[in-house]
């Protein structure tokens, strides 16, 4: 199976383990033992001096291009005549390969394997139970213990859990390297009250993961509810008893009811009997009474049955019904005999509504003739009466509702015949203009305690209109931006009303002490709404061992391509106690980026040092490199990305391409999960609300609808076999689309765009630029993958413990013009 076949089956299910960069542990030992592997003391593998030599510095017969490189290794295994056999003979894995290409690229560089050593870490790193009732107990939830390191973590101690949680552990004192373990954490409060905790699992070497529990009890309450919560006996003749209707009261709540007791604000013509219900009610428990309609005169009557306790909402159960007069002997009947226009904007006209009006006597009705009380406000628009009506027949009115200010409205139509009347209860309430109304959740953002210069864990929050109009000229003003940071921001500057959009908060204090700030939303046509923020900020003590802090990627100015730029400088710190020596310093694409300069070969305490970078671009468009930095400091060795974009002879980009749609991003926030589609009737559908859940995150990028010569054709599936969360995966490789069309749990739908693909080192072509693919991992419960052009967008996923994806050592999947 060739290397790129794991590439295509890793996003298939959250059982199969992702190929990405750094997705499992090489062994540069293990690759330099296959390398010169030996047979009666005979050289049978690579190092026989026909084929490359047991001195790879030399680089016969082009040994060099298989380091790092485990796919060129596995090409030539198939394809070179001298290495026919090899595979089977020395029984070479896919891990092998990666083995092999990791030596070859320490020895290509003249540097021996490095030693083996563990890497802890945890995922999630805090559990958040909210509220929990007292004496009860929350769900279970779990985090993931795992070593990525090349050496086994030992002395591993996992403490007993803080005073109102309980665990459970699959942990032992020694985890292999690529092994993993979990915890699952219970929260059971003894009382009311926040119980925060920190907890952390240690071991050798210095290892220390920190693990945050928050929780609050919350004493039970009692909460009532009537089913159903409104009864409408509709028309009864005036005199006459409905039959009952039985309404059940329930305790919905965690305590028990006291004081309970029933007002009725009706109680001549709206008639209770048959309770059950006494002055308390435990929780959980019902009880029932039984409520009839007596009406005493004609029209419409409402009422209502409040049911007050103490420690809750009252409960309200609305009481309607309408008073019918006898029918004189003329017997004629309108149906039906109340009209219900509901709310309607003053000044505009409701929806038209018809009466029949039948003659069930056994003569011809004569004589007819209409009288509204309120004809101004309800029109009778259409009328197929005439003056008299046969025994048996019958005739329409049409009417509608046209309010004048708003406010309720009531009217009677009256038909009057020779003999008698039937009256229609007309009612209706005029409205103001729709407006738009604005609601953040949660209310506020309390950060806690913050180590100054360090990021908190995010706050998401949700931004609702809750109101019947567009909220337009939405605008954020924060009075402290500078330590509370909006992020992630979903929201634009128009909101339609009953949408949501979402964006998240961190707070990184520059100095000790409390902070407060207020984060303003304003827009147009409604009050602003104020989210207060508060936080402190903490001194820590530096990590025990040395350990270099550096960004996540560094982005150089745009260059003419065949041309060298400017020198930059990026800041490296030493956050440890300890000094740090920084032994090797490698680029992945040495043949446009350059180590221009270093004062980082050894770092004391507490101090910084400088690298610098040179951009020299072989062709337009985006281009990046990988920079590991192996030292002795914790977390060695690290990565930075360099990128930059190589701009034509002209020293301008290239033009943009026609013929482009554009692929919209949304985000799911019951899922967790993101979603892109370039078909314009899905886009569409999902923004008027036909597919619930689903917001804009604001990003996309541009996508060919057509085929296209050097464009490949991209690949869309979908799996149900994941319940709700399931989503959608796009691949713009032949293979992979082969792959997954033969996996019973994903289903082709379509090839949905096209799009050129990346070199295997995951450059892209001039006029275009990188697209990476994310993978979660299975963090949500269901795989999920998401794609972006941002390399901020990609550090941040992989710092929630989501996977790259793709060609290069940075993960291209495909690239997008620009």
């Amino acid at each position: 199976m060739k290397r790129l076949s794991i590439l295509f089956l890793a996003c298939l299910t959250p059982l199969v383990l992702a190929w990405s960069a750094g997705a499992e542990a090489q062994s540069c030992t293990n690759g330099r033992a296959l390398y010169k592997k030996k047979l009666n003391n005979v050289d049978v593998s690579c190092s026989q001096s026909s084929c490359h030599s047991s001195d790879v510095t030399a680089d016969k017969n082009n040994i060099w291009k298989g380091a790092s490189n485990a796919q060129a290794i596995d090409i030539a295994l198939d394809g070179v005549t001298e290495m026919a056999g090899l595979r089977s003979f020395l029984g070479l894995t896919t891990t092998d390969l990666d083995d092999i290409a990791l030596y070859l690229f320490y020895a290509s560089n003249g540097l021996a394997c490095p030693a083996a050593a563990p890497a802890v870490s945890a995922s999630p790193t805090s559990l958040s139970f909210g509220n929990i009732n007292t004496g009860s107990s929350s769900a279970p939830q779990v985090i993931t213990v795992s070593n990525t390191g090349t050496g086994g973590a030992t002395g591993m101690a996992y403490p007993a859990a803080p005073s109102g949680y309980s665990r459970s552990t699959t942990c032992a004192a020694t985890l292999a390297a690529g092994a993993s373990c979990t915890i699952s954490f219970t929260f059971s409060p003894a009382g009311a009250g926040s119980a925060n905790a920190n907890w952390t699992i240690t071991g050798d070497s210095g290892i220390s993961v920190p693990v945050s529990l928050t929780g609050t009890g919350v004493a039970a309450a009692p909460n009532l509810g009537a089913a159903p919560p409104s009864v409408s006996f509709g028309s009864v003749n005036v005199g006459q008893t409905s039959p009952g209707t039985n309404v059940t009261i329930t305790n919905n709540g965690a305590g028990g009811a006291t004081g309970v007791g029933f007002i009725n604000s009706n109680a001549a013509e709206f008639l209770v009997s048959g309770n059950t219900c006494g002055a308390t009610l435990a929780s959980g428990a019902s009880c029932g009474l039984s409520i009839a309609y007596k009406p005493t005169a004609a029209g419409a009557d409402n009422a209502m049955l409040t049911v007050n306790y103490t420690g809750g909402p009252a409960v309200v159960i609305n009481l309607s019904g309408s008073g019918a007069a006898v029918i004189t002997p003329a017997n004629l009947v309108a149906a039906p005999p109340t009209l219900a226009f509901g709310s309607v904007t003053s000044g505009t006209t409701g929806g038209k509504q018809t009466v029949t009006v039948s003659n069930s006597g056994g003569t011809a009705a004569t004589g007819i003739a209409l009288a509204g009380s309120n004809p101004a406000e309800f029109v009778v628009s259409a009328n197929t009466c005439a003056a008299s009506l046969g025994a048996g027949a019958s005739c329409t009115l049409d009417l509608a509702y046209a309010p004048s200010a708003p406010g309720a409205d009531s009217a009677a139509l009256t038909i009057n015949y020779s003999g008698g009347s039937a009256v229609v209860t007309l009612t209706g309430t005029g409205s103001t203009a729709p407006v738009a109304n604005l609601l953040a959740t949660p209310g506020n953002a309390a950060f806690g305690s913050v180590t100054v210069g360090l990021p908190s864990a995010t706050v998401p929050f949700t931004l609702s209109n809750t109101g019947n109009a567009v909220a337009a000229g939405i605008a954020f003003a924060n009075t402290n931006a500078a330590e509370f940071v909006v992020n992630s921001n979903t929201c634009g500057t128009t909101l339609a009303a009953g949408a949501s959009c979402a964006f998240n908060m961190t707070y990184s204090p520059t100095a000790m002490g409390a902070d407060n700030a207020t984060l303003t939303i304003s827009y147009t046509g409604g009050a602003s709404m104020v989210l207060p923020l508060s936080g402190t900020g903490v001194t820590a003590a530096p990590p025990p061992a040395g350990q270099l802090s550096l960004p996540v990627a560094l982005t150089m100015p745009d260059q003419q391509v065949g041309t060298t730029g400017a020198p930059v400088a990026v800041q490296v710190s030493n956050i440890g106690s300890a000094a740090v020596t920084v032994s090797a310093i490698t680029l992945s694409n040495m043949a446009e980026f350059a180590l221009a300069g270093s004062t980082c070969a050894s770092v004391a305490a507490g101090a910084t040092c400088t690298l610098s970078f040179t951009f020299t671009p072989s062709g337009t468009g985006g281009r990046s490199t990988s920079v590991n930095i192996v030292s002795n400091g914790t977390g060695s060795p690290q990565t930075l990305v360099v990128q930059g974009t190589g701009l034509s002879a002209g020293g301008t980009p290239p033009p943009p391409t026609s013929g482009t749609a554009e692929a919209i991003e949304y985000f799911h926030a019951g899922f967790g999960h993101y979603f892109i589609t370039a078909i314009a009737d899905e886009i569409t559908k999902i923004d008027n609300g036909t597919f619930k859940g689903w917001a804009r995150t604001g990003r996309s990028f541009k996508v060919y609808p057509n085929a296209a010569d050097g464009l490949n054709a991209v690949c869309r599936f979908f799996s149900t076999a994941f319940g709700a969360k399931s989503s959608h995966f796009y691949t713009p490789f032949p293979t992979e689309c082969t792959t997954v069309k033969s996996n019973p749990n994903w289903t082709f739908e379509a090839e949905v765009f096209y799009m050129p693909i990346p070199t295997f080192e995951g450059d892209c072509a001039a006029g275009t630029r990188p697209i990476y693919r994310m993978y979660n991992n299975g963090l949500s419960g269901a795989p999920n993958h998401r794609y972006t052009t941002e390399l901020s967008v990609r550090a941040e996923m992989l710092a929630k413990g989501w996977i790259a994806e793709g060609s290069g050592t940075i993960g291209v999947i495909m690239c997008t013009p620009q």
